[in-house]
């Protein structure tokens, strides 16, 4: 989706293999937790957080999420950027279903350091529903020079629940299908479950990051909880390489996604 930035990815790549495996896992989050419910029509400004006391200069988030339950309002640069006193870069883009934010320390030498707030996100409730909010990219620079890519930094998926509890047409709010990955990371082999709100026809595919189909694990008929298993390979039984890949279910009621790590 966003091809101009295959370059930059791929600069990522190196960086990491440059940079090894010294710094911990960072594990990046956002401010409502897994799960955010709120009103057609109601707005909301969702932050992303770093709760580690490290050094970085630049953070890159890349985010889907339902454009027919939520609306985009754009977003803007977190305080522990804003409060820092130094000149700050930062951009903010919309694709169909897409938002990337990133921010910058310019000044030669400076950088911030964490806990606190990166980035923030405004949307708008648009209609009942659930939309998942899916990490696509995330990339944060430490302080040299010239600056180095952090390995392993996540954002966990959240979930945007858009409920009307005045509406006639519903009593509770809609369900989530709950989608599971474990292990997570995993080599070679990984297990996906998901539990369902009633008997549905269920279709369980594989995609990468750069959003191809790698295999399609299972299509028919399935209860209120099914399980299945992906051994890393594509539908031609071939090995596939590590990396991050999506899974997605689609049921007759909607479509859900989560991701896992394949480590080679």
């Amino acid at each position: 989706m966003f091809a101009k930035y295959t370059p930059r990815i791929l600069l990522a790549a190196i960086l990491l293999m440059a940079a090894g495996s010294a710094m911990a896992e960072v594990n990046l989050r956002w401010d409502f937790g897994d799960t955010l419910t709120i009103a057609p029509g109601e707005t909301s400004r969702l932050a992303v957080l770093i709760d580690d006391a490290i050094n970085f200069r630049t953070i890159e988030v890349t985010v889907e999420y339902d454009t027919t339950i939520v609306r985009s309002l754009g977003g803007g640069t977190g305080s522990l950027f804003t409060d820092s006193g130094f000149f700050i870069f930062d951009g903010f883009e919309e694709e169909p279903g897409s938002w990337h934010g990133f921010a910058i320390v310019m000044g030669a030498g400076d950088f911030v350091t964490g806990p606190g707030e990166l980035l923030f996100w405004e949307i708008e409730g648009l209609a009942n529903g659930s939309s998942p909010i899916i990490s696509i990219e995330i990339l944060l620079y430490n302080e040299a020079s010239p600056p180095v890519i952090i390995p392993d930094v996540f954002l966990d998926d959240g979930t945007i629940i858009v409920y009307d509890p005045l509406s006639a047409t519903s009593e509770t709010p809609p369900a989530k299908r709950t989608m599971k990955v474990a292990p997570n990371p995993f080599n070679p082999r990984t297990r996906i479950s998901f539990d369902l709100e009633q008997d549905s026809h269920a279709r369980l595919t594989v995609f990468d990051m750069r959003g191809r189909q790698i295999a399609q694990l299972y299509d028919g008929p399935a209860g209120e909880m099914l399980t299945v298993d992906w051994d890393g390979t594509d539908t031609a039984g071939r090995s596939q390489p590590g990396g991050v890949y999506f899974f997605q279910l689609e049921t007759n009621t909607g479509i859900a996604r989560c991701k896992g790590l394949l480590v080679k």
